[in-house]
């Protein structure tokens, strides 16, 4: 039996080198405990996800969360989550709210993503994001650099001229060498 429960104590205590998605993770600090769940790999290693802060207050914290690949070794693989983190989660999820994402073509055939740099942000908030050589191309940095924001809009028109600014007035971002990742 108690050796049993070390093996144990020792799985759960194994430190990991690589997230999966879909997974839950968890660190322990004095007065809190930090859960976060992998959702996408970022092209810089890391990984975006939901984390879940559960300290003094009542009401566990729940945000958005990117986890750096350097930061790995510190979080724990948890197989069942506590009853208050699925609630929270739960919670957060029905009141979830989306950001605008649109990927378009230019008349010169070159893709774009527009992105709102925040929750809630329409579309004269969006960033714009490119060119990439396909509307895949474009979903594929939609999905693993930033959080879901909800879908996107496509318009594979062509009509529109290739930009010179972002929608909210700031400079194109290239994504070869964007360095911030939502």
């Amino acid at each position: 039996m108690l050796k049993s429960l070390i093996a144990e104590a020792r799985s759960l205590l194994a430190e990991v080198s690589s997230l999966t998605a879909g997974k839950w993770y968890m660190q322990g600090f004095p007065g809190e405990t930090l859960y976060f769940k992998a959702i996408t790999q970022q092209k810089n290693g890391g990984w975006a996800g939901t984390l879940v802060t559960l300290g003094t207050s009542p009401t566990p914290k729940v945000k958005k969360y990117s986890v750096p690949k350097m930061g790995f070794g510190l979080w724990k693989v948890v197989d069942e989550l506590p009853k208050e983190v699925e609630g929270a989660v739960n919670e957060a999820l029905e009141e979830s709210v989306s950001r605008y994402a649109g990927i378009w073509l230019d008349s010169a055939g070159n893709w774009w993503l527009d992105l709102a740099d925040e929750e809630y942000g329409e579309y004269e908030d969006a960033r714009t994001h490119g060119p990439f050589s396909s509307e895949d191309a474009a979903d594929s940095y939609l999905s693993k650099n930033f959080s879901n924001p909800g879908g996107a809009d496509v318009d594979d028109s062509g009509k529109k001229a290739p930009p010179k600014k972002s929608r909210n007035g700031s400079s194109l971002v290239n994504p070869r060498k964007a360095q911030k990742f939502y």
